[in-house]
């Protein structure tokens, strides 16, 4: 949510990740001053919940102050109109006729599809791509998860990295809001993994995992052979399930092997940035494949997708557009 467009305000958006740190600094604090102990950080925020949201505010307010005197990252952003006007993407009219329904006390926008149902711009977009003779693959940020996380796993889990770190957390494999207790497990991780900084530090180590990638024969038989190594880290991203590897098997027998490459090497550079900013889908037949992101009428593309866009067209030259879905006027 913090790396949506219009969900945060800026200073959430770009630091979250900062502000949450500091914010379970606060509550270890608050926990040692008060001779309270809680089990985790959720207990901690049902047993104290007005507590935990002045730390919240607390954390909020000092990376706000820091940002004022000493900013860490830029915070002017291009319009989309902007954007638009300087790098040109293909663009695809889909018509859907447009409902709003009521759903837990509050209007929602729902739109039909060609049998009548009420469904999303996703669904509306995935049927016309399929109407096309394409099959479509779901990615947003899950395929080039799973892509970073098995393929740089010997670099970015490397022991002989000064600043990686055993942690440990519940295992996201088969996570629910229902089933929580998915079992404890223990992750390597680097301090600094998804930065700026961590990609300088460990460039030569992910280069070298991007020339094995290079001289595979078979990037398919080479992520099978990454898979269980890469578990943990693959666990942390939230991508250890069937499902998003499974879709990653699937794309790497779509895909050019120096399209993944590419991908991969430019995620790792400043991964928390940009792993949000990937496409919805990856849709592909016969004669060739191409990304595409859906947007509804009042949709704009958030940051994250203008940096991949133009990434895609200008740099890599990767097929890409975006599916409008447009209101079917009567």
């Amino acid at each position: 949510m913090a790396a949506t467009y219009g969900r945060k305000r800026k200073v959430e958006r770009y630091y979250w990740r900062e502000i949450f740190k500091t914010y379970c600094s606060h509550i270890l604090d608050w926990l040692d001053q008060n001779s309270e102990q809680t089990k985790d950080i959720i207990e901690f925020q049902k047993k104290f919940p007005d507590i935990a949201k002045e730390l919240k505010k607390k954390a909020k307010r000092y990376w706000q102050d820091v940002n004022r005197q000493t900013p860490k990252y830029d915070l002017k952003e291009r319009t989309q109109s902007e954007f638009l006007s300087s790098v040109k993407i293909s663009v695809a009219s889909v018509k859907a006729e447009y409902r709003q329904v009521q759903k837990a006390g509050q209007k929602i926008g729902k739109w039909m599809n060609l049998t009548g149902q009420l469904v999303s711009a996703e669904e509306v977009a995935a049927e016309w791509y399929q109407a096309l003779g394409y099959s479509t693959l779901r990615c947003e940020r899950k395929l080039i998860s799973v892509l970073v996380a098995t393929f740089l796993t010997t670099s970015i889990q490397s022991k002989s990295d000064p600043r990686v770190r055993t942690v440990f957390r519940n295992s996201t494999r088969n996570w629910t809001r229902r089933n929580t207790k998915t079992g404890l497990i223990s992750i390597l991780l680097p301090e600094d993994f998804g930065t700026v900084e961590h990609y300088s530090r460990r460039s030569s180590a992910i280069q070298a995992d991007l020339s094995r990638m290079r001289a595979a024969k078979n990037l398919l038989t080479l992520f099978d052979m990454l898979l269980h190594p890469s578990e943990s880290l693959r666990d942390y991203l939230w991508v250890n399930d069937d499902k998003p590897v499974g879709l990653a098997r699937t794309a790497l027998t779509v895909l050019p092997n120096e399209v993944v490459i590419a991908g991969v090497d430019w995620a790792i550079r400043d991964f928390w940035r940009r792993q949000p900013g990937w496409p919805d889908f990856l849709v592909h037949r016969n004669d060739g494949f191409l990304f595409s992101e859906v947007k509804s009428p009042l949709d704009e593309l958030s940051h994250e997708q203008m940096n991949w866009f133009q990434w895609a067209i200008e740099e890599a030259r990767i097929p890409c557009e975006i599916c409008r879905i447009e209101k079917q006027i009567a």
